[in-house]
C-alpha cells in the first residue's frame, strides 16, 4: 500500500470511529429520555374527576410540573467497591446527597453473596457463590424517621447463566464492582407509609414544597 492510499485508509478509519462514537451518544441520550419519560408518566396524577376543580389543583399544579421534571433532573453516578454491602451503599449515598425522590437507572456489577427476598416469601434467602447483577431496579429516598426508604429489585445470573430475581435486601456483598447510576426528580418527594390495602410499605408521590 503506498503512503498516500495508507493515509487515506486511516483517515476513513478514524472518521468511521468518530461516528461510532456519536451514534452511540445518541443512542444513550434517547435511551435516557425514554427512562425520563417513563418515570415522569408514572409520577404524574390522574387527570381531574369530571366537576372537579380545574385551576389551582394539586392535581393541575402535579400535572404542570411533569415536562419540567425532564428537564430538571438530576443523575447521580457511583461504584461500590469488593465487600461492600449493595443496598446499604446505596441508600447511604442517597441519605447522604440528600435524594428525596431517587430512582435506579442501571447497575452493572456482581455479587458474591445476595440477600433476596423471593416472591411472597415471608424471610429472605441468602444466596452465596459468584453471580452477575442483570437488572437492578427500585426507587429509594433519604430517610425520615423510622419510615423504610427504599424498594429495590434485583435479577442474579449464576454461572451457569440460570437467573434468579426478587426483593433485595441488606447484606448482599459486592464481588468485583456494582456501578449505579441514579436519577433524581427535584419537583418530587418519595416516602413509603404503610398501605392499608396490602400492609406492606408503598410508595407515595407528594410535590415537593
Amino acid at each position: 500500500m503506498t503512503a498516500p492510499s495508507c493515509a487515506a485508509t486511516l483517515a476513513l478509519a478514524a472518521a468511521a470511529g468518530a461516528l461510532a462514537g456519536a451514534a452511540t451518544s445518541l443512542l444513550m441520550q434517547w435511551w435516557l429520555r425514554r427512562r425520563l419519560d417513563a418515570l415522569a408518566a408514572a409520577a404524574a396524577p390522574a387527570p381531574p374527576r369530571r366537576g372537579a376543580a380545574a385551576a389551582g389543583s394539586r392535581s393541575d399544579d402535579a400535572a404542570e410540573h411533569r415536562y419540567q421534571l425532564l428537564a430538571s433532573a438530576q443523575v447521580s453516578a457511583l461504584r461500590l467497591r469488593p465487600g461492600d454491602d449493595l443496598l446499604a451503599g446505596i441508600e447511604a449515598f442517597v441519605a447522604r446527597n440528600g435524594l428525596r425522590a431517587c430512582s435506579i437507572v442501571q447497575t452493572t456489577g456482581s455479587l458474591v453473596e445476595c440477600a433476596i427476598r423471593f416472591a411472597n416469601a415471608p424471610t429472605a434467602t441468602i444466596l452465596r457463590g459468584h453471580f452477575e447483577i442483570v437488572s437492578l431496579t427500585g426507587t429509594l429516598a433519604a430517610p425520615r424517621g423510622t419510615e423504610p426508604a427504599s424498594h429495590v429489585h434485583i435479577a442474579l445470573a449464576d454461572g451457569t447463566g440460570a437467573v434468579v430475581g426478587g426483593h433485595l435486601l441488606r447484606g448482599s456483598s459486592v464481588f468485583t464492582t456494582a456501578e449505579v447510576t441514579l436519577v433524581e426528580a427535584p419537583g418530587l418527594v418519595f416516602t413509603r407509609p404503610v398501605d392499608a390495602a396490602t400492609t406492606w410499605d408503598e410508595l407515595a408521590v407528594e410535590l415537593r414544597e
